[in-house]
C-alpha cells in the first residue's frame, strides 16, 4: 500500500528558514540543532568565529547570549561547560547604547573622534561587563578613567578574574556584526583592530574570554593588515560552516519532531531499513550520508530526472546551492525545500519532486542575491552588468563589462546610513586596475570562484538570480 506523504509535504511548506538572528534577540529553542563540529564556534577559549552570510554567526552570539538556549547547547556540548559562563553581548546590529554593555555606532564614533584609542573603547566596555553598577556609567568618562590610572583599572581587571577563577563562573563577551561598527571601512579596521588586541590579551586570563563572530572578507583584510600577534587568532580560528549531512540533519529533525509527519517519516524509514523509535532521531540520520540518502530519495525521488545521467537528489541540491567556498548555508536549503513543497501537487505520489527541487534553486538564488544586497548594497551594481554572461569565461570579460557600465563609479557614488556602501578591499587597494579588487571582493564572498589562473566561474545558487549563463559540463564544486 503506497504510503501518504502529504504529511511530510505539510512540514516542508511550513520549514522556517529565518535563522538569521541578531544577537540580542531569543533563538526559538526548537530550532536550535548543534552539529559535534560546531562546537568550536561555541567554545570559550576560541576566540575567533569567521562564516559567511547564511552560516549562523549571529545565531550562535544569540544562543550564546541567552541563558535558556545556552543551557540547551550545554546539554549538546558538555565538554564546554556552557552552564558555567556568563555571557554579556559587547556589540551586535541593533546596539543602543543603553540596556547592555554594547555601546552604539554612534558611541564607538564619538570616542574616536575626541582620540580614544580603539583599545581603551573596548577595555571600557568591558570595565561595564566586570562591573555594571561601579564607576563612570558613560563610555566617554570610563574611558577617560582607565586611560588616567591605568594601574587602578588593571588591578580591577585582576580582581575580577581572581573572583571568577574561584566562583568558576567565567565570563564571556560576545561580538556580532563587526561589519556595522561603523559606515566606513577605515574606522571599522581601527575598531577591529583595538577589539582583537583586547581578545588576545584575555586569552591570558583564567576566567575572562571574547568571542567574535567575524565576516570572512573582514577576516581576510585583518590578515593583510594588522598587528603581528594576529597570527595567534588566526591560527586558532574557526571556521563555521554546514555540511550536507547537518544539512540533512537539521531537515530530518524538524520532520522528527512535527507529530503530525513523524509516523509517515517513521514508515517511510522502515521500507529502506531504518528503524526509529520513540527519542530523539537515530544518530546515523544525522551524520551519515548513506543512510541520510536512502530516506531523503523515498520522499524526494532518487534522480533530478527521468535516470541518473542529471544527479541524485541528495547531492544535487546541496552542490547547487553552494557558494564558491563550497558551502551552502542552512537557510538556502530550507528555502529550496519549501519551495518544492510549494511547487508539489497533492495528487503527486511523493512530497517533492525534481521539477520542484528545480524551482526551490532558484527560489533560493533570487533569495540569497536579497541578501548579499543588504550586506552589501554594491553587489547588486556587480552582478547587474554581469547579466546575459557566459561562465566560466576569462577574468578580463567581466573587468570589461565592468568598465563599460561604469559600475565603479555606480558603486562608489553610492550613500548607505547604516554600513559601508563600498567593499572592503577596493578601500584597502591602490591598483592600476581597481576593477581586479572588484574581483577579489567577490571572491571573499564566494560569488567568484577562480578556475584557472586567469578564468572564473559563478556558481548555480548566484548565476541562476543573476540571470548569467552556463556553459555545458561545468559541475560544481563541493568543498573539500
Amino acid at each position: 500500500m503506497e504510503i501518504d506523504q502529504s504529511p511530510i509535504r505539510k512540514v516542508l511548506k511550513e520549514l522556517n528558514p529565518s535563522v538569521a538572528h541578531r544577537a540580542a534577540d531569543k533563538p526559538n529553542i526548537d530550532e536550535i540543532y548543534t552539529p559535534s563540529h560546531h562546537a568550536d564556534a561555541l567554545d570559550p577559549n576560541r576566540a575567533l568565529v569567521i562564516g559567511g552570510r547564511g552560516v549562523g554567526k549571529s545565531f550562535w552570539a544569540s544562543v550564546l547570549a541567552n541563558e535558556e538556549s545556552r543551557a540547551v547547547a550545554a546539554e549538546s556540548y558538555p565538554a564546554l561547560a556552557l552552564n558555567k559562563i556568563d555571557v554579556e553581548l559587547g556589540f551586535h546590529e541593533g546596539a543602543s547604547g543603553t540596556g547592555g554593555v554594547a555601546p552604539s555606532p554612534a558611541t564607538l564614533k564619538n570616542a574616536l573622534k575626541e582620540g580614544s584609542d580603539p583599545t581603551s573603547i573596548w577595555r571600557s566596555v568591558l570595565l561595564k561587563a566586570l562591573e555594571p553598577e561601579a564607576g563612570p556609567q558613560k563610555l566617554k568618562e570610563r574611558i577617560a578613567w582607565l586611560e588616567s590610572d591605568p594601574e587602578a583599572f588593571e588591578d580591577s581587571l585582576l580582581h575580577a578574574d581572581a573572583e571568577r577563577a574561584r566562583t568558576g563562573r567565567m565570563l564571556l563577551l560576545v561580538f556580532d556584526a563587526l561589519d556595522v561598527l561603523a559606515t566606513d571601512w577605515e574606522t571599522i579596521r581601527k575598531l577591529t583592530r583595538g577589539l582583537t588586541r583586547l581578545a588576545l590579551e584575555m586569552s591570558a586570563r583564567r576566567a575572562i574570554r571574547f568571542k567574535l563572530f567575524m565576516r570572512r572578507d573582514q577576516f581576510e583584510d585583518m590578515r593583510r593588515s594588522t598587528f603581528a600577534d594576529f597570527s595567534k587568532l588566526r591560527t586558532a580560528s574557526v571556521e563555521l560552516e554546514w555540511l550536507p549531512a547537518d544539512l540533512y540533519g537539521v531537515l530530518f529533525t524538524r520532520l522528527w519532531r512535527d507529530i503530525s509527519s513523524r509516523p509517515v517519516f517513521a514508515r517511510l524509514g522502515e521500507e529502506v531499513g531504518i528503524l526509529m523509535s520513540d527519542g530523539d532521531l537515530p544518530r546515523s540520520l544525522k551524520d551519515d550520508e548513506a543512510q541520510q540518502e536512502k530516506l531523503f530519495s523515498t520522499f524526494a525521488g532518487e534522480f533530478m530526472g527521468a535516470n541518473r545521467k542529471r544527479g541524485r537528489t541528495y547531492t544535487w541540491v546541496p552542490k547547487h546551492l553552494a557558494d564558491a567556498h563550497g558551502e551552502t548555508s542552512l537557510r538556502s536549503f530550507l528555502i529550496a525545500l519549501r519551495e518544492a513543497a510549494e511547487r508539489a501537487g497533492d495528487r503527486s505520489g511523493s512530497a517533492i519532486d525534481y521539477n520542484g527541487i528545480n524551482a526551490g534553486v532558484l527560489k533560493a538564488s533570487e533569495t540569497r542575491r536579497e541578501e548579499l544586497k543588504e550586506d552589501n548594497p554594491w553587489v547588486e551594481d556587480a552582478l547587474e552588468a554581469l547579466t546575459g554572461l557566459t561562465v566560466p569565461c576569462a577574468e578580463n570579460e567581466i573587468i570589461n563589462r565592468w568598465q563599460d557600465a561604469n559600475t565603479l563609479n555606480n558603486i562608489h557614488s553610492r550613500t548607505i546610513l547604516e554600513r559601508p556602501a563600498t567593499p572592503i578591499q577596493l578601500d584597502s587597494t591602490a591598483s592600476a586596475v581597481p576593477e581586479k579588487a572588484l574581483v577579489k571582493a567577490l571572491i571573499d564572498l564566494g560569488v567568484i570562484e577562480r578556475r584557472g589562473q586567469d578564468r572564473v566561474n559563478v556558481p548555480d545558487i548566484f548565476r541562476v538570480a543573476a540571470k548569467m549563463k552556463r556553459k555545458g559540463g561545468v559541475a560544481p564544486r563541493r568543498k573539500r
